[in-house]
């Protein structure tokens, strides 16, 4: 083939063939070395954005080459309390002037029942939540939407598919607890780590890719460093085929929690870093679901930078699996519900500019809410026993 064409070029330009050939290799080098550079970027910017956003899964949108395997699955015992010298015990106050005692544990609690072949399984202890209730927090959520200029079709939508418009519910099934669990263990203060890590962004310079992978676990692990709520548990009974009722407890940040089923991880520090995982059941899940609009906005943008769009459908995509990439089997579901609510699935989804994430006041806003939602008569009877 190259001595074909050799032949070619000696006969159309009349220059010796060997000429060409030192070219072609310089191109082909330089092309090489585009595609490397390129490639290091892609990481980079993979790495940044891994320790900013709150993924759940991997994203595979930034090609096949970028694997990160998601971490082994541990038993939710062996995440409980302990993990901190006495020196970042809980005591601190939260962002919003509250201190720990003063946001209760107001989500569903559950039991933990042994069956007859050993295994065991949460049972969910439900408080009355009526379909008056139900409907009343439909409109309590409409309420926060308009509130903050987003469409309220989209955030019933997600309500009323993770937990029937339950905002106290405590999500108990498998992937919860698995997922809740796996990303609480990737992100928990480990001090010797975090030496380690600054040792080698030290040696390594900012200049050197394993800086900034050094960096963004760092970050990982010390977002939940100062907050109060590091060690919190939840009490339940372990109940044995016989009946016998044996009091333990475990690791509050392994389970989904209020009207949109958050993972805790992610999710906490979207309303405030220092919260407490339970922060979105309380006041009738009113924090929940201003989290959701801002984090919808988040995902938003992320996947709009990324090429994917800013879509009804795109950004549900981001907030239901983690990532942006198309899922065409359950994008036609979502179209299906969407388009029932009268959503236009491919239309840029309206989130709104109000109240925005990185410049309201978390007390000022809920107080805000809370009052309105009083004044309107969209508070539960939970939600006003909370108060007092």
């Amino acid at each position: 083939m190259l001595g074909a064409h050799c032949r070619l070029v000696m006969v159309v330009r009349g220059r010796r063939c060997n000429a060409t050939r030192p070219v072609a290799l310089r191109n082909h080098r330089r092309v090489r070395a585009l595609l490397r550079r390129l490639a290091q970027l892609l990481v980079l910017l993979l790495l940044a954005a891994c320790s900013d956003q709150a993924v759940e899964r991997p994203r595979p949108e930034l090609g096949d080459f970028l694997r990160f395997e998601a971490p082994p699955v541990p038993p939710l015992a062996t995440i409980v309390g302990g993990a901190r010298a006495q020196d970042d015990a809980s005591g601190a106050e939260l962002a919003s002037g509250q201190t720990t005692e003063e946001i209760p544990y107001a989500c569903e609690r559950f039991e933990l029942r042994v069956r007859d072949d050993g295994r065991v399984w949460h049972k969910r202890l439900r408080r009355s939540w009526t379909d008056e209730d139900r409907q009343r927090f439909r409109k309590l959520v409409v309420m926060v939407a308009d509130e903050l200029g987003a469409d309220p079709r989209l955030l019933t939508l997600w309500a009323l598919r993770e937990s029937t418009y339950n905002p106290y519910a405590i999500h108990v099934l498998d992937p919860d607890v698995e997922a809740s669990t796996a990303s609480w263990r990737r992100h928990r203060w480990n001090p010797e780590r975090a030496a380690e890590l600054e040792a080698l962004m030290t040696e390594l310079g900012a200049r050197d890719p394993g800086y900034w992978t050094a960096k963004a676990e760092l970050a990982r692990i010390s977002r939940f460093r100062d907050n109060p709520h590091y060690d919190a548990q939840i009490e339940y009974e372990l109940v044995t085929t016989d009946g016998t009722r044996t009091p333990d407890q475990r690791s509050a940040w392994g389970y989904g929690y209020g009207p949109f089923g958050f993972n805790p991880t992610y999710f906490v520090p979207t309303w405030d870093a220092t919260a407490p995982p339970w922060v979105f059941c309380n006041d009738d899940g009113l924090a929940a679901i201003v989290t959701a609009i801002w984090a919808a906005r988040e995902h938003q943008r992320e996947c709009a930078g990324l090429g994917f769009g800013d879509s009804y459908e795109v950004v549900n995509r981001r907030f239901s699996s983690g990532h942006c990439a198309p899922r065409p089997g359950r994008a036609q579901k979502f179209h299906a519900r969407a388009q029932a609510r009268g959503i236009d699935p491919e239309a840029r989804a309206k989130l709104g500019d109000r109240w925005p994430a990185d410049h309201s006041d978390r007390a000022q806003l809920l107080a805000h809410l809370r009052s309105r939602a009083a004044d309107k008569g969209l508070l539960s009877d939970h939600a006003v026993v909370e108060s007092h």
